[in-house]
């Protein structure tokens, strides 16, 4: 399967979706530098300097068309199929290479003495970039539509009532269509006319205070136990399957392809202002309970880091050279 799917990553290059969009990626990182305890900022910055998590949180898919990374791929999703979770599967099952691998295995390596720095700040970009991946549930597929990439559906922007041509994938619709028609109606109002990453991490805190009682029970999950969050929700709450005739499972949903055979795609969903609106709430969970665990993650990696004396403030403020523009 692992070769299949290194194949078939070469194949749909320019068109494969590999995680929330920036915008999902960076807020993902902005939620948990908000929660990072002073070691771990200290234990970030002995290693990324006073680069922030939501610059790092973009590194991974900058470098999908380095081919040095190539390899690095598989590290965004990974897949549990219908019926399974990803701990009941035989471990025959799961493939080489893919997200558990990075959340599993990266965090030695920044424990690592013998790690080299360069090591360390590839690693810590991976960790942040596929803590958000697995929160997004289409990272966790089912094995057959390659996280719904080969799913084609219609989509009206909700804002524009454009139609988007070519169709989409579901699987981008989730990375960004959602979410950037979010921002797009932010900024036709009056308060946010640029709406970045820190004030989507804002509008997130400030919007899901009913989960604020869960926030330690949030932090505490098992990375298995947030593919299962991803799995449930990929199953009730993410495929538009509404109108069709017969029963659809993951293997007979008509407007979606298969890694295995070749489909003619029918019955094309229409996605609009009534889906996004639906699921921007599911997607600002997942992005803050995305933050929030990779906060958690790090405090527990660098909890016995020692305190500089120096702030990035400080850091920053001696490169403001006086006279420069003299």
């Amino acid at each position: 399967m692992m070769k299949l799917l290194v194949a078939l990553v070469g194949v749909f290059s320019s068109t494969v979706c590999f995680g929330w969009g920036d915008l999902g990626h960076q807020t993902t990182a902005e939620i948990a530098q908000r929660f990072l305890t002073t070691e771990a900022r200290q234990g970030v910055r002995n290693i990324l300097g006073v680069e922030p998590l939501a610059y790092a949180a973009t590194f991974p898919d900058v470098v999908r068309s380095d081919k040095r990374f190539i390899d690095f791929a598989l590290y965004h999703f990974t897949q549990v199929p219908e019926g399974k979770t990803y701990e009941t599967m035989d471990p025959k099952e799961h493939d080489e290479k893919d997200a558990m691998t990075v959340i599993t295995k990266y965090p030695g390596v920044l424990k690592d003495p013998n790690a080299t720095r360069e090591q360390k700040i590839i690693a810590l970009r991976y960790i942040i970039h596929v803590v958000g991946d697995v929160h997004q549930p289409l990272h966790v597929g089912n094995g057959i539509d390659m996280g719904a990439n080969l799913c084609e559906v219609e989509w009206t922007d909700p804002l524009t009532k454009v139609v988007a041509k070519p169709n989409p994938n579901l699987h981008s619709i989730w990375d960004e269509y959602i979410i950037e028609a979010y921002r797009a109606e932010k900024r036709a109002g009056p308060k946010h006319p640029f709406f970045s990453y820190d004030m989507f991490a804002t509008d997130i805190l400030e919007t899901t205070d009913y989960l604020k009682s869960d926030y330690e029970k949030i932090k505490k999950a098992k990375p298995t136990e947030w593919l299962d969050e991803s799995v449930e929700l990929r199953r009730t709450q993410v495929y538009p399957d509404e109108g069709i005739a017969f029963k659809v499972t993951d293997s007979n949903r008509p407007y979606c392809g298969s890694i295995k055979i070749k489909k003619t795609l029918t019955d094309i969903p229409q996605l609009s202002k009534a889906y996004a609106d639906q699921k921007i709430p599911i997607v600002k969970e997942r992005i803050l309970k995305g933050g929030l665990r990779l906060a958690a993650l790090l405090n527990d990696l660098f909890g016995n880091t020692e305190v500089s004396i120096h702030t990035d403030i400080e850091t920053l403020n001696s490169l403001q050279l006086k006279g420069f523009n003299d």
